[in-house]
């Protein structure tokens, strides 16, 4: 997985999906590569999440830090 398919991943993350099947069909990237995506940011302490059920809908997240690298990097205002 490329840096730009990283960002979109994250940014669907950020902007509410609600789980890993839907930021896999917005981003077109893998359910496996979406997971090590959040997986990555997770332990780098950019977001918290907890999951539930076979397609992974997120409870209980966090994604300030998040946030606030992606303003950082000028990929959102």
């Amino acid at each position: 997985m490329d840096t730009n398919q990283t960002i979109k991943v994250l940014k669907a993350f950020y902007f509410g999906c609600e789980s890993m099947v839907q930021i896999s069909k917005r981003t077109g990237v893998s359910r496996d590569e979406v997971r090590e995506a959040l997986r990555g940011a997770r332990e780098c302490g950019l977001i918290k999440y907890s999951t539930k059920d076979y397609n992974e809908t997120f409870v209980h997240t966090e994604k300030k830090k998040l946030g606030d690298y992606l303003r950082a990097k000028g990929l959102m205002k």
